[in-house]
Parts: C-alpha cells; sequence; structure tokens
C-alpha cells in the first residue's frame, strides 16, 4: 500500500511534472508570437533568459533570437561614411551577385549622386543587369568582368551579407581599394569592411542608401530618385 505524500512534497512532484512537459513543448514548437519581455524571468530549470531585449522570441528549443539587428557597437554613422565619401577621389561601387532591383538600383543611385559630386565612380555588377531592369536609366555604365586596371581610393559594397557575395572578380577589385565601406541592411552581416553601416530594421538597402545622401547633402537628382 502506497501512502500519500504530503502536502508540500505533492505541490513539489507536482510543479516538478509540469516543468518537464513544459520541456517537452519547449523542444518542439516554436512561439508565434513576439514577446514584449523574457519568457522567464528568473528560470533554474531552463536556463536563465532575462535580460533579453524587446524584440527577442523563444524558439523553444532552449535558444532565444532577435529578429531584427539593431546598430552594433561596431556600426559606423551615416555622417561618418558619407565623410569618406566626400574625401575620396576615386570610387568603386559594388553589390551581390545575381542582383535584384534593390542591388541595382542603390548601387546606381549612390553612383550617379557621387559623380554629381565630382568623383570618378566605377559601378561593379559581378552578373551584370538583370534583363528585367535594363529599363533603368544609366544601367549601360555598370561595369562586368574582366575589370580594366582602374586606381580606387575608395570601396563600398551594398546590400551585400558577406564578402565574398559581391562574386570572385569584384571582390579582387574592390580590394585595390585601402578603405572598405560596407552597407547592408542583412542582419547576419558580420560587419566585413574598414567602415561598416549594417541596419536590420530597413526594408531595403536603398532606403538606407537615400539617407546617406541626405546625411551627407549629396544631390538627388531625378535619375538618384528612379533608383
Amino acid at each position: 500500500m502506497v501512502q500519500k505524500s504530503g502536502g508540500g512534497e505533492g505541490g513539489l512532484a507536482v510543479f516538478f511534472c509540469l516543468a518537464v512537459v513544459m520541456r517537452i513543448v519547449i523542444s518542439t514548437h516554436a512561439l508565434p508570437f513576439t514577446l514584449s519581455r523574457p519568457l522567464f524571468q528568473s528560470d533554474t530549470l531552463f536556463g536563465n533568459l532575462s535580460g533579453l531585449p524587446a524584440s527577442s522570441c523563444c524558439s523553444f528549443r532552449g535558444e532565444c533570437f532577435v529578429n531584427t539587428r539593431p546598430m552594433s557597437a561596431s556600426n559606423h554613422s551615416l555622417a561618418e561614411i558619407a565623410q569618406a565619401l566626400r574625401s575620396a577621389k576615386s570610387i568603386a561601387i559594388a553589390a551581390h551577385v545575381r542582383p535584384d532591383g534593390d542591388a541595382l538600383g542603390s548601387v546606381l543611385g549612390l553612383a550617379l549622386s557621387l559623380r554629381e559630386a565630382g568623383k570618378t565612380v566605377y559601378a561593379l555588377l559581378e552578373d551584370g543587369v538583370p534583363s528585367n531592369l535594363t529599363f533603368l536609366p544609366e544601367v549601360a555604365t555598370i561595369l562586368t568582368p574582366p575589370y580594366a586596371d582602374f586606381e580606387i581610393d575608395l570601396a563600398v559594397a551594398l546590400d551585400t551579407a558577406t564578402h565574398e557575395r559581391v562574386g570572385e572578380q569584384t571582390k579582387v577589385a574592390l580590394a585595390r581599394a585601402p578603405l572598405l565601406i560596407d552597407i547592408d541592411h542583412h542582419p547576419t552581416n558580420p560587419s566585413y569592411g574598414h567602415l561598416n553601416h549594417v541596419d536590420g530594421t530597413q526594408p531595403a538597402v536603398g532606403q538606407i542608401v537615400y539617407e546617406l545622401l541626405k546625411i551627407g547633402g549629396f544631390l538627388i537628382t531625378d535619375a538618384v530618385r528612379q533608383h
């Protein structure tokens, strides 16, 4: 005959069982919503999850992640990047292989504005202009490999989550510059440039380029706006 446990021990047993059930659920499901605060403020069974940012949510695999990456401590301001652009005379700008509208538009928009400022600008795309985007102004100025032996004192990578994504020959061309600027909206970007501005809250790099031009006082012509 089994004796009944005391009230305190029974309560503890029930709590422990519930904790085990919760752990099983946590290991197999994902939260379909964003938490406004950490799931457990003081949690010894599942690990300390306190101190997470408000935008964090649990994957329910015993880990938490942030939906969008805020500007990190390694980020440089757009004003700093604008100053670097103003100080340069010859600039190469590139974006990722198999470019989409954001990549091509950002490269051309920035290139056109910097040319208005008197800069020599080389717009590089490893895979060239997609056939569905040839209607955009100035696409004929896009350069593709093999690149001429031009000299540059500044390189800019746009909309490219990793350095390798610009393409092998374009990466070599950008390496001619002593200074590389990395501007991106992909939160996984490791900030591979000498100057980096990675803002995962932005929907497109084109938005960041637009803000950069405004902050730097660069001209935003009708041609720039079309990109």
